[in-house]
């Protein structure tokens, strides 16, 4: 397997016994801890996985209580993951302490639920490992850790310990005899975003700002969750949102707004097509086919103008197309329909005018 070596490099090989390629992917020199690599940045990790056909990969932080791992397709495995692995170790060889695990608000609320299919509990605490060290030795837990990679095995040390999670990880993979893939991703985490926003943290008292992250947390309900907390760290309140199932009437009209245009711009020339969907490969465009407009040859183009009802999609829209008389310059009269395809910088959409 590949391991990603930081600062525990020195005592790696004396721990580890199997076929080991270990690279820093960076000269260390003192002030380059965590810049673009280790457990905070393992896509270079991924990257040399695959590289070398490696069956895992390893990445610590800069001090090495922390660990992500990577399994043979290049796929990351966080801390929720590893956590779930080591629970459903532990209980299976009766070493878990008590029936359960702790973790922070922000785990994923899948890690919870599959917990709660293997009758184990989820205590959360806030963000921190100190809040989840204190409720482990209150409540008298064994395992613990945040999604980060800092995983707390009481059982061999009062901290995180990258090398002994790994260890612990690894040990479980052996004993199953079976892929990393496989033993690590232990379940399908919900969709979640994270956000910053940039304010002083009395923002969060005002009565119109708990109105609405209430609002929200109620339309939610048991289908996700809301998190709203100011940073310790930084002036900006954290903003993390949860969902265990998506909106069935957006996911139909992305759905056609991403699907209509696939099927008209399939009939444009290559170079057509490459400006359509862009550098980003996204063309969303809601159509309406009957003419709500004229179409004027002029130098270069046609410039076009109408009006066409609302359609489904208009909103998340990146272009749009319409059905519209193209019209002869010479007699200004129709002489055949057409269906322009319009950026949205070339319309306006009157509704949200």
């Amino acid at each position: 397997f590949f391991f990603k070596q930081k600062t525990a490099y020195e005592i790696r090989p004396r721990d580890w016994s199997s076929d080991v390629c270990s690279s820093d992917l960076v000269e260390p020199d003192g002030f380059n801890i965590n810049n673009n690599v280790g457990s905070t940045h393992p896509r270079a990790l991924r990257d040399k996985v695959r590289e070398m056909r490696a069956d895992v990969g390893i990445a610590l932080d800069g001090d090495a209580d922390r660990v992500i791992m990577v399994d043979e397709s290049g796929q990351v495995i966080d801390g929720d993951q590893l956590m779930a692995v080591v629970a459903r170790s532990w209980k299976e060889q009766g070493l878990l302490t008590k029936p359960g695990l702790v973790a922070t608000i922000m785990s994923n609320l899948g890690l919870e639920r599959h917990l709660a299919g293997l009758n184990l509990k989820l205590e959360r605490t806030a963000v921190g490992d100190r809040y989840v060290i204190e409720r482990m030795r209150q409540a008298g837990y064994n395992v613990g850790g945040e999604q980060s990679g800092h995983v707390i095995l009481s059982d061999f040390s009062t901290t995180g310990d990258g090398l002994v999670t790994a260890m612990q990880v690894l040990s479980e993979v052996k004993r199953q005899g079976r892929a990393v893939s496989e033993v690590c991703h232990c379940f399908e985490p919900l969709p979640q975003i994270l956000k910053n926003v940039r304010a002083q943290k009395q923002a969060l008292e005002k009565a119109s700002v708990i109105t609405v992250i209430e609002d929200a947390r109620e339309k939610l309900g048991r289908d996700g969750r809301l998190i709203v907390r100011p940073s310790g760290t930084e002036a900006v309140i954290r903003v993390m949102a949860e969902v265990s199932r998506g909106c069935p009437e957006s996911g139909w009209v992305l759905t056609l707004t991403s699907g209509h245009p696939a099927n008209f711009i399939a009939g444009f020339p290559e170079q057509g097509q490459r400006e359509a969907y862009g550098a980003k490969g996204d063309c969303r465009a809601p159509g309406v086919f009957l003419p709500g407009g004229n179409a004027i040859p002029v130098d270069g183009g046609y410039k076009i103008k109408g009006a066409w009802d609302y359609a489904s999609g208009c909103d998340i829209a990146t272009h749009f197309f319409g059905g519209m008389m193209i019209i002869d310059p010479e007699t200004q009269t129709p002489r055949a329909l057409g269906f322009p395809l319009v950026d949205r910088s070339q319309y306006r959409d009157r509704k949200s005018t």
